[in-house]
């Protein structure tokens, strides 16, 4: 099955949203003349070139909302840290209450924030696509001879505040039975799965396997077949 096709009701394409939004969506609101948000927002998500089949397979996601229009441009991007120009895509919907309502929901400040309501409304397909987007599967490499012996995830939570990450890490345990580790980053703080817990967090996904061939990538099966 691709994606899209697990979006069998509103339950999923809700927690298929909530996943796409805590992990690299953004739900965007026009401002005013006077700086004050007005009219409906969208939803935008950018991807490098080699993830566009996955961008186009939330538009699809996303279309499955009554009155939404997703469209893909190309949209490369400078980083200065590497004075280099990347091929990447952005996908963007028009101006809709759907999103509107993410944002009361996300945004209450400027500051993207998540609690445990916002958690409980996830299902394994939203945990994936937020996995897809902010999840690492880190080699550990044996120091004799560097080859990999085991895999561990990292999930970027570095937007959230610690008491947030602390919620999170609640969730997967009060959900998963899963209690990832909290470590501290440069810029705030991520979860750390060692490679028990990684296993354990691929029995949730593994169903998902293929529905978007080019993030295989992020499965243990797709390292060791």
């Amino acid at each position: 099955m691709r994606l899209n096709e697990f979006v069998i009701n509103s339950r999923e394409l809700r927690s298929a949203i909530i996943g796409m939004i805590l992990g690299d969506a953004y739900v965007y609101m026009g401002k005013n003349k006077k700086g004050e948000y007005c009219g409906d927002a969208k939803f935008r998500l950018k991807h490098c070139a080699a993830q566009k089949e996955y961008l186009e397979e939330k538009g699809l996601i996303l279309k499955k909302k009554s009155g939404i229009i997703f469209k893909v441009i190309n949209d490369n991007t400078f980083l200065e840290k590497t004075q280099k120009t990347y091929e990447t895509y952005l996908g963007y919907t028009n101006n809709n209450r759907y999103a509107t309502f993410f944002r009361r929901i996300f945004y209450p400040t400027p500051v993207k924030i998540i609690n445990r309501k916002i958690l409980d409304s996830l299902t394994d397909l939203g945990l994936f696509i937020w996995y897809l987007d902010d999840g690492t599967l880190n080699p550990i490499k044996r120091l004799k001879d560097g080859s990999i012996k085991a895999y561990r995830i990292f999930l970027a939570t570095n937007c959230f505040t610690l008491e947030e990450v602390k919620i999170i890490q609640s969730w997967f345990e009060s959900k998963y039975n899963i209690r990832p580790n909290i470590n501290r980053t440069g810029n705030g703080y991520k979860l750390y799965f060692n490679s028990s817990k990684t296993r354990m967090f691929m029995e949730i996904i593994d169903k998902f396997y293929n529905s978007v061939p080019c993030m295989n990538y992020k499965f243990l099966k797709h390292h060791f077949q």
